[in-house]
């Protein structure tokens, strides 16, 4: 499928999770054959199943703890989906103690990926070097790896080995 029917896809799925309490099976497949196509859809929509189970709002609020999934699509799942809630919270203007917190918390994410797969928190911490410099952000990838280093010196140096800033 091309950038342009996701896009459309992407276009099309936005109003429905605001519109629907929870988005079926069918409706993605349905909606994304139409879209990106029937394998995109069918892979998409196992992503999308996972993704949206995910409970981030309570992660950041400290409501329940991080537990890392055990396969890789779910815990890849699991690193984009509390990426794209920290950078939320994060762009909503917070208050700084806030964003300190989640900060920390992001960072207790990477770490515990990196405890059960070093190249998830690697992807991870890529990610949010990505997002924090086309958002023209600032530290953010600083703060996270510092406190990833103060916490386990050695799995911070292994995960961020590859990792190059731009």
């Amino acid at each position: 499928a091309s950038y342009r029917s996701w896009s459309r896809f992407s276009n099309l799925l936005n109003p429905m999770e605001n519109f629907y309490k929870e988005i079926t099976t069918d409706q993605i497949l349905y909606y994304g054959t139409a879209n990106v196509g029937e394998e995109a859809s069918s892979e998409f929509s196992a992503y999308y199943k996972i993704f949206s189970q995910i409970e981030t709002e309570k992660i950041f609020k400290q409501e329940i703890d991080v537990i890392i999934p055990d396969d890789m699509t779910g815990q890849y799942a699991y690193a984009m989906a509390t990426i794209n809630e920290f950078f939320s919270l994060y762009i909503k203007k917070d208050s700084q103690s806030q964003r300190e917190t989640n900060i920390k918390i992001m960072g207790e994410i990477i770490l515990e990926l990196a405890k059960v797969r070093t190249e998830m928190a690697t992807t991870g911490l890529k990610e949010i070097a990505v997002i924090e410099k086309s958002l023209n952000l600032r530290n953010i990838y600083i703060k996270i790896h510092t406190g990833i280093n103060m916490k386990n010196p050695e799995l911070a140096n292994r995960i961020s080995k590859d990792i190059t800033i731009i």
